[in-house]
């Protein structure tokens, strides 16, 4: 009996744990550029009446924290991701032989959860020294931590697109069936052990952001 309510239980989990992946992300898509205007509103009026201690528009240390989120998603955008021609990407791996683009989707699965962890809490760190010691040197080092995480995240998720595009759209179905066969084999992985309850919530939760993605 239990084992029939158990697929149950976990897709409501995975469903709830999706609304909160969905929370997160429309939350960068709308109320980030409104924390982001705001907050280049305050400055601009620190700078221009900075007398005035006691108005609603005065200028935080929280507010310097937007500013570095809104500073590195342009940097990353305009210096590195504009700059790739997705075009000559996709040819170019296009090009390339079946067993090594599945090397490299391996790779890059195993490099995303590493980032996805490095990232987590290279963000908290970039807060706490934002809002707590701005002018210190680690706040300095906290930005080019997350600036070269940024970059090198992005550049991991870019080339497992292009990746997963050649593989979806090539007629030749073979790399698609060893991606699936590779799928199958981590869930063996994991299926026959043993987990106690916090190393089963971190694969729950790396799912989850998985059927997100």
């Amino acid at each position: 009996e239990e084992f029939i309510k158990i697929p149950h239980k976990l897709e409501q989990l995975l469903f709830f744990g999706l609304a909160i992946c969905v929370d997160a992300f429309l939350n960068i898509l709308t109320l980030f550029p409104i924390k982001f205007m705001w907050s280049t509103l305050c400055l601009v009026f620190t700078i221009i009446q900075p007398w005035n201690n006691n108005s609603v528009f005065r200028f935080h240390r929280r507010h310097f924290y937007q500013l570095i989120r809104a500073f590195v998603i342009y940097a990353v955008y305009n210096y590195f991701l504009a700059p790739i021609s997705i075009g000559k990407l996709y040819h170019w791996i296009r090009g390339q032989a079946m067993i090594k683009l599945y090397v490299v989707i391996a790779m890059v699965e195993v490099f995303d959860r590493l980032m996805c962890s490095l990232g987590q809490d290279a963000m908290d760190s970039l807060y706490w020294n934002t809002t707590r010691r701005p002018f210190h040197f680690r706040c300095l080092v906290s930005i080019i931590v997350v600036l070269v995480y940024a970059v090198i995240h992005s550049g991991i998720l870019f080339i497992h697109i292009a990746t997963l595009n050649v593989a979806m759209n090539s007629s030749d179905q073979a790399l698609l069936s060893l991606l699936i066969g590779g799928n199958f084999a981590e869930i063996k992985s994991t299926v026959f052990k043993k987990f106690n309850k916090q190393n089963l919530f971190k694969i729950t939760t790396s799912d989850i952001c998985e059927r997100f993605k």
